[in-house]
């Protein structure tokens, strides 16, 4: 099926209250002609003509086990075994929600703004960055333990020191050929006419992201306080940008947060296709998976130092399937093909 066919009948299954990354998969199998049950708004059964059929969480099948799962939740997990074979990754510190002193005194101690942010929430719950005093620092330490979904038990919370760059995340199926997609998470932002306030704008790119089966569940918040960047600028919803001038409204760059979408797989170079390949085969029980790198470019060379590796995504969601900007990518496809050349 075409790109707007696909997206018809992803709008209308989730709509049931079918998760989108099962939506995918199921929709990839069935395109291939093969028999799906569905078991639950998560889970999928795929009949690939072997002795028993695959079963998918999410995009998630046998490959992915529940120890890399704990692995790539565990931050600062992940982020112990990729700098331990010579990964690039930031300086941090894992601690308890009660330990604020002691991690203001790590956060104090770095050469660069600190970030933090809960050690296994996704999504950017919680996350402030560019944080450079103290009072900041223990708001935002506050706002990482409030956001945490245990009320029972005291969270821990990364501090970390900010590395400055844009995000990307690189979605990785190692197979017999490796499949790499790279998609820039391009913090929210509105491009100015030189009419419309940045209000106008907002709800004008809002309205063009509710027809987009991911991007429409994460539109930009109208509400000021949430919109850091454009406050720090002194700007506010009012403003008018000129012809083409892009503003940039929030820190967090996550889709979930307003973020865009843009495909950068046929930009990237290839050193970092090879550096995302080798964090994936570096968890264990992990085949598949997303990398999030932060660099100022991914097009030229990588070096030790232009760039770090933030995490790697046990479930990561599907945002090659409709970007804001560019090709499209088949995800869930590229995922069942790996299962069905094991078979």
């Amino acid at each position: 099926m075409d790109q707007e066919e696909l997206a018809s009948v992803v709008t209308r299954r989730t709509g049931e209250g079918h998760d989108i990354k099962s939506v995918m998969l199921q929709c990839a199998a069935e395109e291939r002609g093969l028999d799906v049950t569905r078991l639950s708004s998560r889970v999928v059964l795929v009949d690939a003509g072997a002795a028993e059929p695959l079963v998918f969480y999410n995009l998630n099948g046998p490959s992915s086990s529940q120890g890399g799962k704990y692995l790539c939740d565990a931050k600062h997990l992940t982020r112990r075994l990729l700098g331990e074979q010579g990964f690039a990754v930031t300086a941090s510190r894992l601690l308890s929600a009660d330990d604020a002193d002691q991690a203001w005194e790590f956060a104090s101690s770095l050469d660069a703004p600190a970030v933090v942010k809960p050690n296994n929430l996704s999504r950017g719950k919680g996350v402030t960055t560019g944080i450079t005093g103290e009072e900041s620092f223990r708001a935002a330490w506050e706002r990482a333990r409030s956001c945490h979904p245990n009320r029972r038990r005291t969270p821990e919370l990364l501090v970390e020191e900010q590395f400055t760059g844009d995000d990307y995340r690189f979605f990785v199926v190692l197979g017999e050929t490796p499949t790499v997609f790279a998609t820039l998470r391009r913090r929210s932002s509105v491009v100015g006419d030189g009419e419309r306030t940045v209000e106008a704008l907002v709800k004008r790119k809002n309205r063009r992201r509710s027809r987009n089966p991911y991007l429409g569940t994460y539109p930009i918040p109208t509400e000021p306080t949430e919109l850091d960047l454009l406050r720090a600028s002194g700007r506010d919803m009012t403003y008018v940008p000129e012809p083409d001038e892009r503003v940039f409204l929030r820190s967090v760059s996550n889709l979930s947060s307003g973020g865009d979408s843009v495909d950068y797989t046929d930009r990237v170079h290839a050193g970092f296709r090879d550096i995302v390949i080798e964090a994936v085969r570096t968890i264990p029980g992990m085949r598949y998976a997303g990398v999030d790198i932060i660099a100022p470019s991914v097009r030229a060379a990588p070096t030790p130092y232009n760039h770090i590796i933030s995490e790697v995504e046990y479930s990561p969601a599907p945002i090659t399937h409709f970007p804001w900007y560019g090709q499209s990518r088949d995800m869930a496809g590229t995922v069942l093909e790996y299962y069905l050349a094991q078979r």
